[in-house]
């Protein structure tokens, strides 16, 4: 008759270490992001007056020795394969997940969402500047109102089909201020995405250690914002994110389940 042999659970020892943090940009009071030591994640959390890029910081940490074998992963944890010095994949392979792929359907449909997940993702506000915490977890929420506004305002004002006169097209009634303020709105719209694209776009080639193409060289991130906008923004959500480990989302605020770490700066 076998007897049930008990099982001890192992008491982790906590020590404290102090490492030296070089800041990876230039960035704001009480902004957070998150440094790896010794294959640890621990939060940083930039002191008073700010800090430049390349400026070190001082900051001491908890860390658990467990006197035990490793447990074995089970799947459930983050696990985010990075590539540096290069782009996971070229800038055309948009249905490389298929046609359904929610980074697809929403670089396709409405690529201003997906820029606002990969911004969240990279701790920026909705600008495309990094931000304190307060700042870039707001910034999803900001550019979706800032789109369904859009939406709004130009299918109120936008133009009626034309007719025409001896093959010259006017708009009976349409109203002027209504004119103006439809290509005002859309204009001004095109110029946020443009912007704030490229500066998505040249973050996460920092972030990377992506060099720009030769051929381009500092116009790159520019280009291909506004050539080619859709596969541009469906490139930087593959490029912050590991769809071969992780389910995507078309609706949450980084394009991931929600229980998915912030990206680590």
């Amino acid at each position: 008759m076998s007897k049930d042999i008990p099982s001890a659970e192992a008491i982790p020892a906590t020590t404290v270490e102090t490492v030296e943090v070089i800041a990876p940009a230039t960035l704001q009071a009480g902004y957070t992001f998150d440094a790896v030591f010794k294959g640890k994640t621990i939060p940083v959390t930039v002191p008073e007056g700010g800090v430049q890029r390349g400026d070190k910081m001082t900051i001491t940490f908890q860390q658990q020795i467990v006197p035990t074998e490793a447990t074995p992963l089970t799947g459930e944890e983050p696990i985010e394969h990075t590539t540096r010095g290069e782009w996971k994949d070229g800038l055309c392979e948009c249905c490389k997940y298929s046609c359904c792929h929610p980074s697809f359907m929403n670089a396709w449909c409405c690529p201003q969402i997906l820029m606002a997940q990969v911004l969240t993702r990279l701790r920026m506000n909705w600008l495309g500047d990094a931000a304190p915490e307060s700042q870039w977890k707001q910034t999803f929420c900001r550019i979706v109102i800032l789109v369904v506004l859009f939406i709004i305002i130009t299918t109120i004002t936008a133009p009626p089909p034309p007719k025409y006169n001896n093959g010259v097209a006017y708009y009976p009634g349409y109203a002027m201020w209504k004119d103006i303020t439809y290509h005002v709105v859309t204009v001004a719209f095109g110029l946020y995405y443009l912007i704030v694209l490229c500066k998505t776009r040249r973050a996460v080639r920092e972030k990377y250690d992506i060099p720009p193409d030769k051929r381009c060289g500092d116009c790159e991130d520019f280009c291909c914002a506004f050539w080619c906008a859709c596969c541009t923004v469906a490139q930087v959500a593959r490029q912050t994110a590991d769809y071969d480990q992780r389910r995507a989302v078309c609706c949450s605020d980084t394009g991931l389940p929600a229980d998915t770490p912030v990206i680590i700066v």
